[in-house]
């Protein structure tokens, strides 16, 4: 940390931030870590430490490559969803049929009265992964849909999937809600995430 808001002059930065990386890699067995800052909105520099896979040193990481950030995601859209309950423009105990009526009309009914809390805490009772997954939200090139498109029609499946608990009851860590509950941010926004 700087004791002022100035911004480090950019010949400090990268030095200062491979620093970092050593400190929080010595010791450990990550593979590789990397560090973006952002100064005014703009990409200022990118620092990566490491290699690309664990136990492989063949092939280092470069500041240019694209990381898997899996249930990263899952922390970011809880805070974007925190933010827009802030903003009141959701409300963390509102059922689907409020948050996303057209979604929750063709959902099981136990589904309608799932709330964006129970998402976020694991205990909508929802599939972790729709029964039929592969055709409705192909990986990788395959489905040459936008994301967007392909998430609403992998929740257009996964909300006829039958509950693996009662909504409400128990956690079960799921995908499916998090991915519901960005679809929700999407949706009372009118911007994609």
């Amino acid at each position: 940390t700087r004791p002022s808001n100035r911004p480090l002059p950019s010949r400090e930065t990268a030095p200062a931030l491979r620093s970092v990386l050593a400190d929080a890699m010595k010791g450990k067995t990550i593979p590789g870590m990397g560090v973006a800052l952002i100064q005014d909105g703009k990409l200022a520099t990118v620092v990566v430490r490491g290699h690309r896979d664990i136990g492989s040193s063949a092939m280092a990481l470069k500041p240019g490559d694209q990381w898997r950030i899996l249930s990263d995601t899952k922390p970011m859209t809880a805070t974007m969803i925190v933010k827009l309950a802030e903003q009141h423009k959701l409300s963390l105990d509102a059922p689907l049929s409020v948050t996303y009526p057209e979604l929750s009309a063709g959902a099981r009914p136990e589904y309608r009265a799932i709330t964006l809390r129970q998402m976020l805490h694991h205990t909508a009772g929802l599939p972790h992964d729709s029964s039929d997954i592969a055709r409705t939200f192909a990986l990788g090139s395959r489905d040459k849909r936008p994301a967007q498109e392909q998430r609403m029609a992998y929740l257009a499946t996964a909300l006829k999937d039958a509950p693996v608990a009662p909504p409400g009851k128990e956690p079960h860590y799921r995908n499916t809600g998090f991915i519901l509950a960005a679809a929700i941010a999407e949706h009372v926004t009118g911007v994609s995430f």
